[in-house]
C-alpha cells in the first residue's frame, strides 16, 4: 500500500475503468478526486468475424446444436463470483423450461468446493458442461461466439475482463445487481438482475432466442454509435488519454 501511496501522490492523472475502483482509490489513499478519470477498457482484439456462420461453427465445435440456447460463465472458478448459485438457477430454468438450453462452465477451479458442485451437476445433467482447466484464448473465442447470453453473477467486484470480452463479441450478458455492470445493462448490453431472478431472465432470453427478437432485446450490441465509445482508437482520442497524449 506505501508504494501505491507513493505512486499514486506523483501521478497527475490516474486511470480506472470504472466508478466502484475511482471510489475505493479516493477513499483508501485520499487521494484529490480531480485527478481519477474513469475511462472504459477497450474492446479486445476478436479472433473470428463476427456473423451467423462463426457462431453456428462455434456451436457445432463445442458440440452443440445451431438451435440450442447456450449460457456460459467464463473464467476463473471463484466464490465471489456467484457460479455456484448460477449454476442453481440454470438447473431451476430448466425444471419449467421446454426448449432446448445449454450451460457451458470454462474455467481453471480455484475454489474446490465450487468445483465439485460443477461436476455433481454434470454428472446427473447432460445439458451442463465443464472445462475444468485454463482455457486458450481460441477456446474462450469460440465458447463467447457460442454463447448466446454470458452469465456474470458476481455477489461482489469493482470490475470484469469478462464482461468486455463479451462485449467484444458482441454477446448479451446476464449480470449481477452490483454497481460496476451499471454500465452494461444502461446502454443495453445486459439484463441485470438479482441472483434469485437468473432463472426467469434465462427463460425470457430462451425464449427471445427461439422467436427470433434476441437481437432486438440487445439491438445495441451491432449499433455502431454504442460500440464506438469502446473501441481503442476512440476512447485514446478522448479525454484525459488526448490531454496525456498531446
Amino acid at each position: 500500500k506505501r508504494v501505491q501511496q507513493e505512486v499514486y501522490d506523483i501521478s497527475d492523472c490516474i486511470l480506472v475503468h470504472s466508478k466502484p475502483v475511482k471510489n475505493q482509490v479516493i477513499d483508501l489513499f485520499n487521494i484529490n478526486s480531480t485527478k481519477v478519470y474513469v475511462t472504459p477498457h477497450g474492446l479486445y482484439p476478436i479472433k473470428y468475424e463476427l456473423n451467423a456462420k462463426n457462431r453456428n461453427m462455434a456451436k457445432e465445435k463445442i458440440g452443440y446444436d445451431d438451435n440450442d440456447f447456450v449460457a456460459s460463465i467464463v473464467g476463473r472458478i471463484r466464490q465471489y463470483k456467484g457460479i455456484d448459485l448460477a449454476l442453481s438457477e440454470f438447473q431451476n430454468f430448466q425444471k419449467k423450461n421446454t426448449l432446448s438450453a445449454k450451460l457451458i462452465i470454462a474455467g481453471f477451479p480455484d475454489d474446490k468446493k465450487i468445483d465439485e458442485s460443477i461436476k455433481k451437476a454434470t454428472k446427473y445433467n447432460s445439458s451442463i458442461k465443464y472445462i475444468d482447466r485454463e482455457i486458450t484464448d481460441i477456446e474462450l473465442a469460440e465458447i463467447l461466439l457460442a454463447s448466446d447470453v454470458c452469465l456474470l453473477p458476481y455477489e461482489k467486484g469493482t470490475t470484469s475482463g469478462v464482461a468486455y470480452l463479451s462485449l467484444s463479441y458482441r454477446t448479451p450478458m446476464i449480470t449481477s445487481n452490483i454497481e460496476c455492470f451499471d454500465e452494461f445493462s444502461e446502454k443495453g448490453f445486459s439484463l441485470k438482475v438479482d441472483h434469485k431472478n437468473i432463472n426467469t431472465a434465462l427463460e425470457y432470453l430462451c425464449n427471445a432466442y427461439f422467436s427470433n427478437s434476441l437481437n432486438t432485446i440487445f439491438g445495441n450490441l451491432n449499433e455502431k454509435d454504442s460500440i464506438n465509445s469502446y473501441r481503442w482508437d476512440y476512447i485514446v482520442n478522448s479525454e484525459p488519454y488526448k490531454t496525456i497524449f498531446s
